[in-house]
């Protein structure tokens, strides 16, 4: 019999944050019946919150509404007790063939390393606008104009059309429409690549893998059985319940904040949890025969989970605009496509080029931060030291010297292990408070 984790610690959450405002209404009252019951509890635990971020110059965090603010004061028991409610996957991706369409083509394969490794991209319906429109975000006139503005001139036309296509389905498709399916006819789709090793012994390991609908299974089963199932952070567990039932005898691999939410719907214990290190430290010597790391990013409220194998890397939730600055992680021509999903355009130009650093959302800097009103809404809890920890980690992964290439679960272009290592080192180089490059 294998042996399964049975004992559970407080959990984190990571980049999942919008979810949880998305599908707070249905749990409010009973999240608040429960905060009332803990009134005493809050009333001795109104110490100011201990502050992990160091200053950064020129750093604000973006004003959250007053609503988090007030959820974010109630005792941390009872945050972690509603993100696990609100964020446990209840299902799955919304594609195609939801839509009338069995045929639809709905995955697309890449074969990386021939014979060891391969690539698959499932697309599906976006959930930006849903997190724009809980948000508060308008299309409006002056968010056009910022766009616009900041696109280079020889991309304004098209994303001039671009912003045609998202002004309509965010102005005129309602919520309750478009989460039916009505943003995905219109063009709003998202893709999650799901990387596949095969292992020496013939079984495979599936990294961050999406929906599974019968013809991606019967193509994996040509390759092999599966054996391994690692989650890529604790924000990427959507597809999971399904996964885990059409391969029972898998092992589970994530961090323990997805465990936690993942019990809420039936799915077995882990395996393995990347966030206990002598589970991480079991698992590298189970798979060291096989040629394969598996690397949690230590002091990460997301709990980014980086995977070694065939000389390549697997990453997941680090990257978002590429290291030229110029885009978001992709190459050049793909930027440029017009068939490119023109909702990553107009959010790189309307958001991600008025963060902080311009290169990660500022929600993801906040992360990082215990005093602030996102972080504490979330049940993040970061730790003092958490930045420097999460630079070590970093540093210690772009340094090893067994990988030459990076895959993501979004970029759609395979890094060089030089573009990685500059696109990482920009993106985070922040977090350590001497301010040195994550590359020395």
């Amino acid at each position: 019999a294998r042996r399964r984790n049975q004992t559970l610690s407080p959990p984190t959450l990571g980049r999942g944050i919008t979810l949880m405002m998305v599908n707070l209404s249905p749990y409010l009252a009973t999240g608040l019946a429960v905060a009332a019951g803990s009134i005493v509890v809050l009333a001795l635990s109104r110490r100011k919150p201990r502050r992990t971020l160091h200053d950064l110059p020129g750093y604000v965090e973006t004003p959250m509404p007053a609503i988090l603010s007030v959820l974010g004061s109630l005792p941390l028991f009872v945050r972690k007790w509603m993100a696990a409610q609100i964020n446990a996957p209840r299902k799955e991706h919304l594609d195609l063939r939801d839509l009338g369409q069995p045929e639809a083509e709905v995955y697309e394969y890449q074969e990386v390393v021939p014979g060891k490794l391969w690539r698959v991209a499932h697309s599906f319906q976006s959930e930006a606008l849903k997190m724009a429109k809980t948000l508060g975000m308008k299309v409006d006139d002056a968010f056009k104009k910022k766009v616009l503005d900041r696109a280079p001139a020889h991309m304004k036309e098209r994303v001039r059309k671009d912003l045609e296509k998202y002004d309509y389905l965010a102005n005129q498709i309602s919520l309750q429409d478009g989460e039916k399916g009505a943003w995905l006819k219109g063009g709003m789709v998202d893709k999650h690549y799901c990387m596949v090793a095969k292992l020496p012994s013939g079984s495979l390991l599936l990294y961050a893998p999406p929906r599974i609908h019968d013809d991606l299974a019967a193509w994996l089963a040509a390759r092999g059985p599966v054996e391994y199932v690692v989650l890529g952070s604790n924000a990427h567990s959507t597809c999971i319940p399904g996964v885990a039932k059409r391969y029972p005898t898998a092992k589970l691999v994530g961090p323990e904040v997805s465990q936690r939410k993942l019990l809420l719907v039936g799915v077995r214990p882990f395996d393995f949890l990347t966030s206990t290190p002598a589970h991480l430290s079991a698992l590298n010597q189970q798979l060291q025969a096989a040629g394969v790391h598996v690397h949690a990013v230590d002091g990460s409220p997301v709990d980014e989970v980086v995977v070694l194998a065939h000389q390549k890397l697997f990453e997941c939730d680090l990257l978002y605009a590429h290291g030229d600055g110029d885009r978001m992680c992709c190459t050049n021509e793909d930027w440029e496509r017009a068939d490119w999903p023109f909702a990553a355009r107009t959010l790189f130009f309307g958001t991600i080029l008025e963060a902080w650093n311009k290169m990660i959302p500022d929600y993801r800097i906040a992360f990082m931060d215990s005093t602030s009103a996102l972080t504490r809404f979330a049940a993040l809890d970061p730790q003092p030291g958490c930045c420097a920890r999460m630079a070590s980690s970093l540093r210690s992964i772009l340094a090893r010297p067994d990988w030459d290439q990076a895959l993501g679960v979004h970029p759609p272009s395979l890094l060089s292990r030089e573009e990685f290592q500059r696109t990482i080192d920009r993106s985070w180089r922040w977090l350590d408070p001497s301010g040195r490059s994550l590359l020395e």
